[in-house]
């Protein structure tokens, strides 16, 4: 744990010199060790769903599933981190639209009405 821990000290140390704090979490000794325990947690289930995705290829083939058609975790992962972010560049994309539609609105309005004090928001 020895990055992690020296990556949980330097963030407890930025939450006290930002005066920032974690509800319910006293500053300083507590907020590291809620950190660590987090991190753990994480680590722990993230640890765990790579091991189903390892097994998952040899138990679709203990259940009669070809080998060329099952899939393995890597592809498993891929198709997931593919999927999410094509989500993510249609969300993009989609903002970035709204916001060519609002400035062009705004351009017809100031247009209209001239001067930027008249237009109420």
């Amino acid at each position: 744990m020895g990055i992690q821990q020296s990556k949980i000290d330097k963030i407890s140390e930025d939450f006290a010199k930002s005066s920032t704090f974690i509800p319910g979490i006293r500053p300083g000794e507590q907020t590291e060790t809620y950190l660590l325990n987090v991190v753990l947690r994480l680590s722990f289930f993230s640890a765990g769903y790579l091991i189903i995705l390892g097994a998952l290829q040899f138990i679709q083939q203990m259940f009669g599933m070809p080998a060329p058609i099952s899939f393995g975790g890597t592809t498993i992962m891929i198709l997931v981190s593919t999927a999410i972010e094509t989500v993510q560049q249609i969300q993009a994309r989609y903002k970035s639209q709204e916001l060519a539609r609002k400035r062009r609105m705004i351009k017809e309005l100031k247009e209209v009405y001239g001067e930027e004090e008249n237009l109420i928001w």
